[in-house]
């Protein structure tokens, strides 16, 4: 191989390498974050539960009272939990706290899934608070 051809090959590899080291960086990065990126996660899981508990004792008053003011919102209401349950469900399949390297290594491939379901359960307890106070609670 002529020495042009070698210094073109080398160039083309400085530029790979250009390329792909801030991809090592954002990998290692958020690999390093797994565990308070998922500490994060679950205070949004919390708030989502202390919305839903009070949700519950308000429709189970409404049941017992027999006033079943609780018209308004049921249908949507029943749709949006059976959507958040879903949810719910698959958070927790994707989640477990990193233990080990190889949990940190996994979590950047997983990390954008989870953030979108954090959003979607971020919406679910804006709207069943909301149902609260349209319902006067």
């Amino acid at each position: 191989m002529d020495p042009l051809s070698i210094s073109t090959g080398v160039a083309g590899l400085v530029s790979l390498a250009l390329q792909v080291a801030p991809a090592i960086h954002d990998y290692i990065t958020i690999a390093k974050n797994a565990e308070s990126d998922i500490t994060w996660y679950a205070d949004e899981v919390d708030a989502l539960i202390e919305v839903c508990v009070c949700l519950d004792n308000f429709i189970k008053a409404d049941a017992t009272s027999r006033r079943n003011n609780f018209k308004t919102t049921d249908s949507v209401l029943g749709r949006t939990v059976t959507s958040c349950d879903a949810n719910l469900r698959k958070l927790g399949s994707l989640l477990e706290v990193p233990k080990g390297w190889t949990q940190k290594l996994k979590w950047p491939f997983k990390k954008k899934t989870v953030e979108e379901i954090i959003r979607r359960l971020g919406r679910y307890t804006a709207l069943f608070q909301f149902s609260l106070t349209v319902e006067g609670q």
